[in-house]
């Protein structure tokens, strides 16, 4: 894992955890909210190009902006997280590159 990937993970760690409850995702058990933050931080790699490897069908659909298709391929956990992956793609180069 690179320094910006480890960089991203913590960070959208930390955006998850300070803002759980005002997305209502705060009852989420703790393999759902792994899941959630890693899909996340892997949309906010796709999303600026530094992939470690090729992320799935959802990923790409949230990190292109396509709400249709990122619905449709959503599992039942990143379909609640969807508003906390619209704030992922929102703070993108913050979280990467912000020190």
């Amino acid at each position: 894992m690179t320094i910006e990937n480890q960089r991203i993970l913590e960070r959208v760690t930390e955006l998850f955890q300070k803002n759980a409850a005002w997305l209502g995702l705060h009852t989420l058990n703790e393999e759902d909210r792994q899941h959630l933050i890693q899909c996340g931080a892997a949309v906010v790699e796709t999303y600026l190009g530094l992939n470690r490897y090729e992320h799935g069908s959802f990923v790409k659909a949230v990190a292109e902006n396509n709400l249709r298709e990122a619905f449709g391929r959503a599992d039942v956990v990143n379909t609640q997280g969807m508003k906390f992956h619209a704030m992922l793609l929102t703070s993108a180069y913050q979280l990467a590159y912000e020190v």
